[in-house]
């Protein structure tokens, strides 16, 4: 419950930073932003309805404003060019005190790209002034189960230097130092948390790897995996293995039906990351069975070459 708990607060922290967008995209107009090529202006003077006009910023970056020709836009804020047309007008027109607005209908196109451990990998097109959070939204926002957030990272576009990202920070303690305005060919990636994992075979429905969350106990770990319907499973004589500092192993024997028929939570082990869980068939663990095992699992394999079961393989 309280892994998917802190999994709902990180969707809404990715959702209410999102919509916080909305709100300030004003500010992107503000002059702090400088007009580039392929951004969309509107030029008109009010109370003259000859100077009202929608022109692109060209490649060049210039634009052709009414009765004044050619000027440059490229590198100016609306309100440094308002400034500008407002001087020509004077000059050239004669106006008397003319009131000159520059609005940004449309931006520039920015093409930025998430991938890694998100619903929707892929490459998105964004506004200028968004951030990665907007970004990550745009991948359906919801960072898969498993993800290492911590060790995220942003790429610019021609570097190969990887810049970290703590999206741990960000999106759970709001740490706005993390959120880098995204600009045009922008690599975001979200790694797969390859330690925070545990491994749970045997007779349970869906063997195999699961992301480790804190506090997680073998009872979460048997239901994540589901239990056997066939009855087969021996919840009594569970085994984990645990990997200890200078890679000795530790057996941990559980028995889930004191815990599950009588309450004993002693048997409901708290599990570490990396931890290996077995739920034998039999009273003693099948050792065919944990080869098998073996063959796909390294950790398993260090299990066996220890001989805990008085198998050796090499």
């Amino acid at each position: 419950m309280q892994r998917r708990m802190k999994l709902i607060w990180v969707l809404l922290a990715v959702m209410i930073a999102a919509l916080g967008f909305s709100q300030s995209t004003a500010s992107v107009q503000s002059d702090l932003y400088t007009l580039q090529p392929e951004d969309v202006i509107r030029i008109q003077v009010y109370n003259d309805q000859q100077i009202a006009v929608e022109v692109p910023v060209g490649p060049d970056g210039f634009v052709s404003a009414p009765f004044v020709g050619m000027i440059k836009a490229s590198g100016k804020t609306t309100g440094e060019l308002e400034k500008e047309l407002t001087q020509r007008y004077i000059d050239k027109l004669r106006l008397r005190n003319p009131r000159v607005s520059v609005i940004i209908v449309k931006f520039r196109e920015i093409l930025a790209s998430v991938g890694g451990a998100v619903n929707a990998p892929g490459t998105y097109p964004m506004r200028p002034g968004e951030t990665l959070v907007s970004l990550l939204n745009k991948g359906r926002g919801y960072i898969r189960d498993g993800s290492d957030l911590r060790r995220a990272t942003l790429r610019k576009k021609g570097s190969a230097e990887l810049i970290p990202v703590d999206l741990h920070a960000l999106l759970v303690r709001g740490d706005t130092t993390q959120d880098y305005v995204i600009e045009d060919g922008d690599e975001l990636t979200v790694p797969e948390d390859n330690r925070n994992i545990i491994n749970i075979m045997g007779i349970v429905s869906r063997p195999g790897q699961y992301p480790y969350r804190e506090p997680m106990t073998v009872g979460d770990a048997v239901a994540m995996a589901g239990a056997d319907s066939t009855g087969r499973a021996r919840f009594s004589k569970i085994k984990i293995f645990r990997e200890l500092p200078g890679g000795q192993v530790q057996t941990i024997n559980v028995d889930l039906t004191r815990y599950l028929g009588k309450g004993d939570y002693t048997q409901n082990i708290l599990l570490q990351p990396r931890d290996f869980i077995f739920v034998p068939e039999t009273n003693t663990p099948n050792i065919s069975q944990l080869g098998n095992i073996a063959t796909s699992l390294l950790f398993f394999q260090d299990v066996l070459r220890r001989g805990l079961f008085g198998l050796r393989i090499f």
